[in-house]
């Protein structure tokens, strides 16, 4: 999914003008992916090996500037409850725990 961003959102620096809808499109996909992810955790079906790995990603997409400002343009919006939660604990729990 993170592909197809262009190098400089992923790094933290801003989008060009002209490419910042399409941005934004596949940022909000990518929420959508790590909430699913989350859930599938919470559920019990990824490891914690595979666990640490993809919440590490999620944690580190999230403090670039791009990915955090459509997070907080969406959250309230989306029901992207699991993300939301793994954000306001400060990725210090595990989904498994929750239930």
């Amino acid at each position: 999914m993170t592909i197809e961003l262009p190098v400089d959102v992923l790094i933290g620096k801003h989008a060009k003008v002209n490419e910042k809808l399409h941005i934004r499109e596949l940022i909000y996909n990518y929420l959508d992916l790590t909430n699913e992810q989350i859930y599938l955790r919470a559920k019990g079906r990824i490891s914690k090996y595979t666990w640490k790995s993809w919440s590490s990603g999620i944690q580190a997409h999230l403090q670039k500037p791009a990915f955090n400002s459509v997070f907080n343009e969406v959250k309230n919006k989306c029901g992207f409850s699991y993300l939301e939660r793994l954000v306001n604990e400060d990725f210090l729990s595990d989904p498994k725990d929750w239930f």
